[in-house]
C-alpha cells in the first residue's frame, strides 16, 4: 500500500457483537468467521469489483478490517441526483460492473445474500464495488454453488426473493439457491432506474390502489422509463427461480447494447459521475482521530502495535498479498484533491449546466 493511500477501517467492537447475539452467540461468531473468510477470498480473487481486505486485526476489545476508501455507495451518491443527474449510460455501467462482480462471487461459491444499493459502494473514480459480506454463504471448495442449497432466511427484506419469503409466512420450510443474488440485483437495477435515494425503497414510489390493495412489485417495474431495462428487471425478478436468466444471457441483453464488457473489466470506459465524500464526519477524520488515539503513524504500524501489546484473543491477523495493496485505477477521493472542496461537483455540474 502505498504511503498517504486514502483507507478505511471498519471496527467491530467485540461486546456489542456479545449483547446483540443474546444467546445466539455462536451463530453470531460463525457469521463473523464467514465475512472475514468472504473479505480474503474476494481479495484475493484480484477483482476490482470488490471491496477487499488490505489487513485485518485486533485488540482486547475490537476486530479492525482496514479496507480502501470508497468515498460513497449507489445508494449516497443518488442523493445527489437532483443536482448533478445520473445519466442512463452511467446506470448501465454501475450495473455491469455490479453484475461483474456477482458473477465472480459465484464463481468463487460464495452467495452475498444482501445485495442492494448500500452495499455496492463506488471508488474515487466512480466504479462499482461489491461490499459488506457480513451475510454471505462460502460454500465448501468440494461442492458446486448449483448443487447448494441454503434454508436460513437473511438480507434486506424489500430485496428478498420470493422464496426466501412466503414460505415464513405460511410457516413453512425455506430453501431457495444462489438465484436469490438475482433477484436482489434485479431489485438494485430498479432502483438505479427509478433513481431511488439512500434511505428510500421501491415500494414508495407506487402511488396507492383506490381499492386499498398492497402496491405491486410488477407496478414499480412499470414506471421505469427504460424499455429495455424494464424488460430485464422482470426477468430478473421472476418469481419462480428456474426462469431467471444466466448471467451470461443477462450481458447478452439489449439494456447492455453497447457496453464492452472488455473494456469494463478493465475499467477503462470513462464515468460521467463521481461520489461526493462529504467533508462533515468523513472516514479520514474518523480515521485521523483514530490512529491519534492509539498513538500510530499508520495502519502496518498500528498492525504491529495490536499484536504487540494488546491480548488476542482469536486469530484475526490478515495481511493482503503486497501485489494486491496498489490499485492504480482507484483514484483519490475529492477532498483530498480539493483540498476539502469538492471538484468533481464543480465540473459535474457545470457540465450538466452546459448540456
Amino acid at each position: 500500500m502505498d504511503e498517504g493511500e486514502e483507507i478505511a477501517i471498519k471496527v467491530i467492537h467485540k461486546p456489542l457483537v456479545v449483547m446483540n447475539a443474546g444467546k445466539n452467540l455462536d451463530t453470531a461468531i460463525k457469521q463473523l468467521e464467514n465475512e472475514w473468510t468472504a473479505l480474503q477470498m474476494v481479495t484475493e480473487a484480484a477483482s476490482p469489483f470488490f471491496a477487499g481486505l488490505l489487513y485485518s486485526f485486533e485488540d482486547g476489545e475490537n476486530i479492525y478490517f482496514v479496507q480502501r476508501l470508497y468515498p460513497a455507495s449507489l445508494a449516497r451518491r443518488l442523493v445527489d441526483d437532483h443536482r448533478v443527474p445520473v445519466q442512463q449510460f452511467q446506470i448501465q455501467l454501475w450495473a455491469a460492473e455490479t453484475l461483474l462482480a456477482i458473477e465472480e462471487l459465484h464463481e468463487l461459491g460464495i452467495v452475498h445474500r444482501d445485495i442492494k444499493l448500500d452495499n455496492v459502494l463506488l471508488s474515487p473514480n466512480g466504479h462499482a464495488a461489491l461490499a459488506d459480506f457480513g451475510l454471505a454463504y462460502v460454500s465448501s471448495s468440494t461442492t458446486s454453488l448449483k448443487d447448494v442449497v441454503m434454508t436460513d432466511g437473511c438480507g434486506t427484506f424489500h430485496y428478498m426473493a420470493p422464496e426466501m419469503i412466503h414460505p415464513l409466512r405460511d410457516g413453512g420450510h425455506i430453501e431457495y439457491s444462489y438465484k436469490v443474488d438475482m433477484y436482489a440485483f434485479g431489485i438494485l437495477l430498479l432502483e438505479l432506474s427509478l433513481r431511488i435515494p439512500e434511505g428510500s425503497r421501491w415500494i414508495e414510489c407506487v402511488p396507492p390502489s383506490i381499492d386499498g390493495s398492497s402496491v405491486s412489485l410488477n407496478a414499480a417495474v412499470e414506471l421505469v422509463d427504460h424499455h429495455e431495462a424494464r424488460h430485464l428487471i422482470a426477468q430478473l425478478i421472476h418469481r419462480d427461480p428456474s426462469k431467471r436468466p444466466s448471467w451470461d444471457k443477462v450481458k447478452c441483453h439489449p439494456f447492455f447494447e453497447g457496453i464492452n464488457w472488455g473494456d469494463v473489466e478493465k475499467r477503462s470506459i470513462p464515468n460521467l459521475c463521481m461520489p461526493h465524500l462529504a467533508p462533515r464526519g468523513s472516514p479520514r477524520r474518523a480515521l485521523e482521530k483514530f490512529v491519534t488515539d492509539h498513538a500510530g503513524v499508520g495502519v502496518p504500524e498500528l498492525y504491529a502495535q495490536a499484536k504487540a501489546v494488546m491480548p488476542v484473543t482469536h486469530n484475526w491477523d490478515y495481511e493482503s498479498p503486497p501485489y494486491l495493496r496498489v490499485d492504480r485505477l482507484h483514484g483519490t477521493s475529492c477532498l483530498r484533491l480539493g483540498n476539502g472542496t469538492c471538484p468533481y461537483m464543480r465540473r459535474q455540474y457545470a457540465h450538466h449546466a452546459a448540456h
